[in-house]
């Protein structure tokens, strides 16, 4: 990474930890007595001692990977007031001084701010309602072995990811360690704005009905239309032909009381495309008007069930508001939604977005035992748009759908039966 210069300017009542690592900050409340000035003792990574600083503000000049730790000659103790206090990081970077036209930038702007806090440092952070906003365009949060009364509350107002390194019960995303943890927030860092509007979305959705919570994943879906981060993955995608619009991609044959249906594009992997959702729309409004039919099975043709949204038909959003419009008149998922206690998938090879997002809604879901799920849309500066977000949160938990959605990573059926992603394997019908 080459040399920097970090502004280290710290005022305060109390004050505990700043970790700088590989360029990026772990920050920590601070916690110490405005009577003293605190010491910054700068470390090298693995624990040798770089130098010392007595002085409330000073510019050092540092190579590679180090920590800076705030220290208190006085010990903890006693009354500590949190009225009054400052903190502020400044990051010179030579190489990005042109690029930005600034000496001086905050360190989100070149990379990612990182909070990482222990349950020693929760309580003193609880105190602050929007760390994000104190902090400067924080991208995530990440808390170690953390639990409090009023965390539940406190998570809903962060603007951004808050990451549990354990199963801390409120948090957005649950990982099982530090190598997990930098696999999430890499993808975050990737990402950060789409990743923020998901977990705000998930918070949302478990306090919704179904219908009132596609809404709301719409209208977050329509505004990351419009955004950098998609405008940014559109540029890389490469060109695709569209279906043809009167192309036949859904086929239903009705026996009595049982409609079957078969996602039948096998070519194009049977692809979400609009004829697509079209007609499964159509099918699911059928369902809903007609109470004679007591049992939808629905299968898909070809080597896999479907590889999601139709890649062909992604393109620059001139108006995310119409695209919201259309979705609240041709989204099928808001039809199924109401009738998924008649509806059982079968789902094979791969579900990728829609593929499982649509299936997820329906009270019984099969699958075979090589098949995998994901969810990509997080990587292309979107959020599950297809009612993933309602569905796999109902199945999953808001923790493990956030984990899908932000890595990007496949799930086999094992995982995805253990999570009740789905509902069982077929060999075992």
């Amino acid at each position: 990474m080459g040399g920097f210069e970090l502004n280290v300017s710290v005022t305060g009542k109390r004050f505990q930890r700043v970790c700088v690592e590989r360029g990026k900050l772990l920050l920590a409340r601070l916690v110490g007595n405005d009577n003293e000035a605190p010491g910054l003792t700068v470390h090298r990574a693995g624990g040798r001692l770089r130098g010392k600083v007595d002085a409330i503000e000073e510019h050092l000049r540092l190579d590679g990977a180090f920590e800076v730790e705030v220290a208190s000659d006085r010990a903890r103790g006693g009354e500590h007031g949190v009225d009054a206090f400052q903190m502020n990081w400044l990051i010179h970077m030579p190489e990005y001084s042109s690029a930005f036209g600034s000496a001086r930038l905050r360190a989100c702007g070149c990379y990612a701010l990182r909070m990482i806090a222990s349950q020693s440092d929760l309580d003193t952070l609880l105190l602050e309602p929007n760390v994000a906003d104190a902090v400067g365009e924080l991208r995530w949060l990440a808390l170690e072995n953390c639990a409090s009364v009023g965390l539940a509350d406190w998570v809903q107002r962060q603007p951004i990811p808050v990451i549990a390194v354990g199963e801390t019960e409120h948090c957005d995303v649950w990982v099982a360690n530090t190598q997990s943890l930098d696999e999430v927030t890499r993808a975050i860092d990737r990402n950060p704005r789409a990743s923020a509007a998901l977990v705000q979305v998930l918070r949302a959705v478990e306090c919704l009905t179904d219908q009132d919570a596609l809404v709301v994943e719409s209208m977050a879906y329509a505004m990351l239309q419009g955004g950098e981060e998609y405008g940014g993955w559109l540029t890389q995608a490469r060109p695709r032909t569209p279906v043809s619009a009167d192309a036949q991609v859904v086929s239903i044959e009705r026996h009595g009381a049982r409609l079957n249906v078969l996602l039948d594009d096998p070519g194009r992997r049977n692809a979400f495309s609009v004829v697509m959702r079209d007609g499964l729309t159509d099918v699911f409004k059928l369902v809903l008007m007609d109470e004679q039919i007591s049992d939808v099975i629905v299968r898909g043709n070809g080597p896999v069930f479907s590889a999601g949204g139709d890649l062909a038909e992604f393109d620059i959003v001139d108006d995310p508001s119409r695209t919201h419009g259309i979705r609240q008149l041709r989204m099928p998922a808001q039809y199924l939604a109401q009738c998924a206690d008649r509806v059982t998938f079968h789902l094979h090879g791969v579900c990728v977005g829609a593929g499982i997002e649509l299936p997820a809604f329906a009270a019984r879901v099969l699958a075979q035992p090589d098949t995998r799920f994901r969810l990509p849309e997080i990587g292309m500066g979107l959020i599950p748009g297809a009612g993933g977000c309602v569905s796999i949160t109902r199945r999953v938990g808001r923790q493990r759908c956030a984990w899908l959605a932000i890595t990007g990573q496949a799930i086999d059926a094992a995982t995805a039966l253990d999570w009740g992603l789905i509902d069982g394997l077929e060999n075992e019908q």
